[in-house]
């Protein structure tokens, strides 16, 4: 069994901006910051799924990557999810999902028509920038007070990666077992 999903890599462009946003941030208690090597946005989470199923899955990755075409994403803010009373990350995020809709339909598809499931909640294009450490004392009031910096960073959406995400004793670590160039 693997714990797989579809998603889009970021780039050093991108990645730089958002560490310059961030580096006010750093340095506070309870946070674990995530390598910006995990840094990516999902397409379609996948959930644990038999190894015997990576053939079919990687079939669908190169159908997809040879029909959908490069697009731009924006972030343009930071939100701590979830917003109730105990945030549990903080994440950059496109306010519009619409430029990555097309790839995530198409491998929607595709995985219904192999019968595997996947969460089908609408997508929300993020970044997950950093956790709340499990049983760290967190003022969610604070949190809310904190005042986030303004972003605005464009994330070229030019490959589909298929990841395998494997917990480690620092967290989770996301490694790209397939990736294809999306059609220019």
């Amino acid at each position: 069994m693997m714990r797989l999903f579809f998603g889009v890599p970021v780039d050093d462009a991108a990645a730089a901006q958002l560490g310059m946003a961030c580096a006010a941030l750093q340095g506070q208690r309870g946070w674990r910051w995530l390598p910006a090597s995990n840094w990516h946005v999902t397409v379609a989470f996948l959930g644990n799924l038999d190894d015997a199923l990576l053939p079919a899955l990687t079939a669908l990755g190169e159908r997809v990557a040879q029909m959908a075409g490069r697009c731009t994403l924006r972030f343009r803010g930071l939100e701590w999810w979830p917003q109730g009373k105990r945030p549990r990350l903080l994440a950059a995020v496109a306010p519009e999902a619409g430029a990555l809709l097309p790839l995530r339909d198409r491998l929607a598809e595709g995985l219904d028509q192999l019968a595997v499931p996947f969460d089908h909640r609408p997508l929300h294009p993020h970044i997950t920038l950093l956790r709340l450490q499990r049983g760290e004392p967190v003022d969610a009031e604070q949190l809310r007070a904190l005042v986030l910096p303004a972003l605005d960073v464009e994330l070229p959406v030019s490959e589909l990666l298929l990841y395998r995400s494997e917990a480690s004793p620092t967290g989770r670590r996301y490694t790209p077992i397939w990736r294809r160039e999306l059609r220019a």
